[in-house]
């Protein structure tokens, strides 16, 4: 969105969501019932192809979404470096908006004007009429309208959304604030009303204008450069007539150059060309293929997981993979595709990354998860694999990871196969099996004293039962083969390792396998934890279930815009991390085969680089979307306008909903926000966040003690309570003294001594002086630790990137002198 939006920003049907498209069907219905019923004399054939030319732009901008990012992704003729991320998707997801608009506007002329239906094929005189008006009042009153559009007051009001992404894709170009798209709509419907005013329009003149305008679009914002340098020489006044992507970029990179639509010739006339236009042109054609330092090798899951790919649609690939009704309308293509990749496929680059100076790629096998499964294919999938193993080595990549079933013992022993194969292989074959046992054992909650095991057994599975034998944790399992396969590879116990029926475990550990009926015997409140690459089913909604084992990535992880398989947003499975930090500790040896790491070592790598656990509270809030932040309440009489779900204010007793906007006014008061019990890294839960806020008024003694009433009156109620407090506050010692018998908190204060907290997520805003700085951040967010602090003193509830290290040292600190 602008930075201070105007008039006409949303589009009319936004309230409509996904149903928006319903607007379409009285036109589609009538004009195909036109074609149907009417003698072939009457039928028109230029209305009914409307919708299918509507379809047609919606696959021509997807074919130049998937080109762009995946050329983008194998970096040569890249132009811009920087990354996406998941704001931009997430403002440009509804790039068909403009679709929809212009074939309301088509339908809706086709009916009402004379001469806009019942279009012949091809007119001479109207397509270069067209191609004329184009040139000249079409470019030039854009050239004029996209400079006024940078003037501040229409720049701050519309256009900055447009220029909100620096690094542009392909349908970058269509979004714009709605009156943005009716200026557009006018100044291109000049050559359009001009040939059905003059009687000269014809099908191929209309819908190839438009197609025109729809590819420089998409080709000028593909951030990758595919204008051939020779083109311009064999033709030089082409270079006046045609821009190139490169061109376009420095618009969004310089913002005061190269203003033209399509034909750079108004901005040579008129001054504004960027003098790095022919150089950046000629450096971006130059630049080859990038070499990455690591490689995760995935593959395909279901026919429709070509869709979440980051090269198929950019909004699915955006979120975790879930299965959607609506796919199904896309079967022909789904078919097509899974067919071909029967017969015939190639690995292929799907994305890149970047970690500080370490380049990141992911590469696909194109095969699914069934073709895994059968032993007709594995010759040819270990092919695969094999082939893009030695590859990664003839190109210089240091180390290749194995995600999902390319590391299946079945198959090619846990990657072992190939260094077998291939023994001077230089790059490192990783399989990740030690930090997917790390991440499992630290999801375990503290305090567990016996786990239930049940699924296939794994090498991780093996290894998980070994280290929970080492911390005396006791492990039970369902079936006597998986207890005589367990007690075989390690000296235990009777007690160390068990059979058991009742299945009375709250902790159930679970992998590929897991059935039903099982699920329906774990008692309720059951926690599974998954440690196989593949999350089980879900069939009980009174327990929970982990995410497979995966770690939050850290922000400085650049060009992260799509989910990796089920995981949410900026979420890595912990076979793709342990790719990452083998590369980072340049640790010089193989972890595949029955080879392994020390578990412990690779933990603590793995957290000095700045991943970070993933607790179950994060997985449901996430698909309860709970909300909660710590407020402060302004009373004295007036108006409280305070932003969140639901708070309460302690004062009163009072719970309420706050949905007005804060007010600079009054006094600030304690107030509490009820959350679900959080569990926060999986170790520590609270009821109640609450806030401390300093008072501004002469009876603020007194009312600081009122506070410190109500927080006790909490926590004598049983209430499990998290506190914070901003800068300002000077809370009194009695409260500050009963505040720290309450367990976890933390106080972001001057004068005071922060309490070593695990509660790292209560915010409240930066400073008196402006309450409308009030933090908010759904829990979602924060247990992604998408986390603010002030980079001068450190306190939370600023605006700057606090260092989620320092957080995690003080957790730790608190778990040990608990």
């Amino acid at each position: 969105m602008a930075s201070r939006p105007g008039i006409l920003t949303e589009w009319p049907w936004k309230p409509l969501g996904s149903f928006k498209y319903v607007l379409l069907a009285p036109w589609i219905i009538h004009s195909s019932y036109s074609v149907l019923v009417k003698d072939k004399s009457e039928r028109d054939i230029s209305t009914f192809l409307i919708f299918p030319f509507l379809l047609w732009r919606m696959l021509h901008n997807q074919i130049w979404i998937t080109l762009s990012r995946h050329r983008t992704a194998k970096g040569n003729t890249r132009i811009v470096d920087k990354g996406i991320e998941f704001d931009q998707v997430d403002r440009e997801r509804n790039w068909d908006d403009q679709i929809l608009f212009n074939g309301l506007l088509y339908y809706l002329a086709a009916y009402t004007l004379d001469g806009a239906s019942r279009l012949p094929l091809w007119r001479t005189n109207g397509v270069v009429m067209t191609i004329l008006l184009h040139a000249g009042p079409v470019e030039f009153l854009y050239y004029w309208l996209h400079r006024a559009l940078h003037h501040h007051f229409l720049y701050s009001r519309y256009h900055s959304h447009h220029h909100s992404s620096i690094v542009t894709e392909p349908i970058s170009s269509v979004i714009h604030p709605f009156a943005e798209h009716i200026s557009y709509f006018l100044l291109f419907a000049i050559p359009k009303l001009t040939l059905v005013f003059t009687k000269t329009a014809s099908l191929v003149a209309m819908m190839a204008y438009v197609t025109y305008i729809d590819f420089m679009n998409n080709m000028g914002h593909s951030n990758f450069e595919i204008v051939p340098k020779w083109l311009f020489h064999s033709f030089p006044p082409l270079k006046y007539l045609m821009y190139t992507p490169s061109f376009h970029s420095l618009h969004h990179t310089q913002f005061r150059t190269n203003y033209s639509l399509f034909m750079p010739f108004y901005d040579y006339i008129y001054g504004t060309m960027d003098k790095a236009s022919d150089q950046l042109h000629e450096s971006a054609l130059k630049r080859g293929e990038e070499t990455p330092d690591v490689v995760h090798l995935t593959h395909l899951t279901t026919p429709e997981s070509i869709y979440y790919l980051r090269i198929g649609f950019a909004y699915l690939a955006s979120k975790p993979y879930t299965s959607k009704w609506y796919l199904w309308l896309m079967w022909p293509v789904t078919a097509w595709s899974m067919i071909l990749t029967w017969l015939y496929g190639r690995t292929f680059i799907s994305e890149g990354n970047r970690f500080d100076k370490l380049k990141l790629q992911t590469w696909a096998i194109p095969k699914f998860n069934l073709q895994y499964l059968l032993q007709s294919q594995k010759v040819a999938i270990n092919r695969m694999i094999e082939e893009a193993i030695l590859d990664a080595d003839r190109k210089g990549i240091k180390v290749v990871s194995l995600g999902l079933m390319n590391q299946g013992e079945d198959l090619n022993i846990y990657g072992g196969l190939y260094v077998n194969r291939h023994p001077k292989l230089k790059v490192k074959v990783v399989d990740g099996s030690s930090l997917a046992v790390a991440v499992v054992i630290n999801s375990i909650p503290k305090g567990t004293t016996q786990v239930l095991l049940r699924g296939k057994l794994t090498k991780v599975a093996y290894a998980i039962a070994f280290t929970l034998h080492q911390q005396g944790i006791q492990v039970a399992t369902m079936r006597e083969d998986d207890y005589m396969r367990l007690k075989k590879s390690f000296t235990t116990s009777e007690t160390d390792l068990i059979i058991t029926k009742n299945c009375t475990q709250t902790i159930w550990l679970v992998g590929d396998g897991l059935t039903e009926d099982e699920q329906l015997k774990a008692p309720k409140g059951t926690l599974f934890i998954p440690y196989s690459q593949f999350p089980p089913r879900k069939y009980r909604t009174d327990c929970y279930y982990h995410y497979t084992p995966a770690m939050l990535a850290p922000h400085s992880i650049e060009n992260v815009h799509s989910c990796e398989d089920w995981l949410p947003r900026r979420v890595m499975s912990a076979w793709r991390i342990a790719g990452i930090v083998h590369s980072l500790e340049g640790w010089n040896e193989h972890e595949c085969g029955y080879t392994m790491h020390k578990i412990d070592k690779v933990w603590r790598s793995t957290l000095q680089h700045g991943f970070q656990p993933l607790s179950v509270a994060a997985k449901e809030l996430e698909e309860h979307q709970i909300c909660g932040a710590a407020f402060v309440a302004v009373v004295d009489n007036d108006d409280i306008d305070v932003q969140g779900e639901l708070a309460l204010d302690t004062t009163t007793s009072e719970v309420f909903q706050p949905h007005l906007r804060m007010e600079e006014s009054g006094r600030v008061v304690l107030v509490a926000v009820e959350v679900a019990k959080v569990v926060v890294f999986g170790k520590t839960s609270v009821d109640v966040a609450i806030t401390l806020e300093e008072e501004n008024n002469s009876n603020s003694n007194s009312n600081r003690e009122n506070d410190t009433a109500n927080l006790m009156s909490l926590y004598n109620s049983g209430k499990r309570i998290g506190v914070g407090g901003s800068r300002s506050s000077r809370l009194s010692d009695t409260c500050l003294a009963q505040a720290r018998l309450l367990g976890p908190t933390i106080f972001s204060h001057k004068g005071t001594v922060k309490t070593p907290a695990t509660l790292t997520y209560l915010f409240t805003y930066h400073d008196h002086d402006y309450l409308g700085r009030l933090s908010r951040w759904t829990f979602k967010h924060i247990t992604e630790t998408d986390v603010r602090a002030d980079s001068d003193d450190g306190y939370l509830g600023s605006d700057d990137d606090i260092d989620l290290k320092e957080l995690a040292e003080i957790e730790s600190w608190h778990r040990v002198n608990e």
